[in-house]
């Protein structure tokens, strides 16, 4: 297999999809275009890019579809931009991605794979596993780094640290209240009775 990449140019940062249209031959797979570069957030022109290899395909007798990887923009284009063909109003796209943990009130690392339809995902990809005595077929994919156990530490390191900030201020709040239950405190800790140091 080979992976060919469209070149960005001064000042066009995202595919140029005439050049990848001119990449395409009859081993292609498929073209990427993606709804939200990571580098600068733009959208690459799909409806253009289905335009043109829908041309090629006529022309050529190929086949050739589109994957979207929306994984910054599946969730805000059908909102912000909704006359914005880049979805399945598009012959040609067959399957997009999203990632629901760039928008956050997921676990990190979650996205979607969706496709157009049951045959545009091949059989030899999906892996059917015994559940409880049935069939439960599974497709599984993994773009991003999975880093959910550090987001689990790093939340129990948080909710650890107001934890003890909220006890800390509470036995100081009661020692400015009482100073006598400050009597348990080192010597050090005049400042929580409001005395100078």
């Amino acid at each position: 297999m080979e992976l060919k990449e469209v070149n960005l140019s001064e000042g066009y940062y995202v595919m140029d999809p005439d050049k990848a249209a001119e990449m395409v031959d009859e081993n292609t797979i498929c073209v990427a275009a993606i709804l939200g570069s990571t580098l600068n957030g733009e959208f690459e022109d799909v409806k253009r890019l289905n335009d043109l290899l829908v041309k090629k395909n006529e022309e050529t007798g190929w086949n050739t579809p589109i994957h979207v990887d929306a994984a910054s923009g599946g969730f805000i284009a059908p909102f912000i931009y909704p006359e914005l063909e880049w979805d399945f109003r598009l012959p040609l796209v067959k399957s997009i991605n999203v990632s629901g943990h760039k928008y956050g009130l997921v676990y990190a690392g979650i996205g979607w794979v969706v496709w157009r339809a049951a045959e545009d995902l091949p059989e030899e990809l999906i892996f059917h596993i015994n559940y409880l005595g049935a069939d439960q077929p599974t497709f599984t994919l993994n773009f991003s780094k999975g880093m959910f156990i550090t987001f689990i530490f790093y939340l129990g390191q948080v909710i650890m640290m107001l934890f003890y900030v909220a006890l800390v201020m509470n036995v100081f709040g009661c020692c400015r209240i009482e100073p006598n239950y400050c009597s348990i405190l080192p010597a050090h800790s005049s400042w929580i009775r409001g005395e100078s140091i």
